[in-house]
């Protein structure tokens, strides 16, 4: 089975009130009520569980797909990347690869279409990808 990442290159899940909205500070959906943001979260938290019917990779296979993935990666997008603001990138992998690399920053899945998404924005974002892959400079 294969899984596609979405890369949209906030960690922090601080609720921020807008125009008497409370918003996700992850994915900018703005919801009437703070309860209805709380469930918004939980849900988010739900996906970055782990399913009891997932592989448990090894380490070194986990680290051999993150250098997979930064190649991928700056393969794809442009050299000069950052300046060109929202940019997504999808990678199909197996769940249990995606999961390994990307669990607690899992913010979608789509049961239909079967598809996990993570967003990176903000100031940190490119810190907290590279952490995650492991990238160096």
């Amino acid at each position: 089975m294969s899984q596609t990442a979405v890369f949209t290159i906030p960690l922090t899940i601080i609720p921020m009130i807008t125009d008497s909205r409370f918003e996700c500070n992850i994915c900018g959906k703005l919801f009437k009520k703070r309860g209805e943001l709380t469930r918004h979260l939980n849900v988010v938290a739900k996906y970055n569980s782990l399913h009891s019917d997932l592989d448990t990779l090894p380490e070194n296979t986990i680290h051999q797909f993150k250098v997979i993935l930064v190649h991928y990666i700056r393969k794809r997008l442009p050299k000069e990347y950052r300046q060109l603001g929202k940019q997504t990138v999808s990678i199909p992998t197996t769940e249990s690869q995606f999961y390994a690399v990307f669990k607690n920053h899992i913010h979608y899945y789509s049961v239909t279409k079967d598809i996990y998404k993570c967003i990176f924005c903000g100031d940190s974002s490119n810190q907290v990808l590279s952490n995650i892959l492991e990238m160096q400079g």
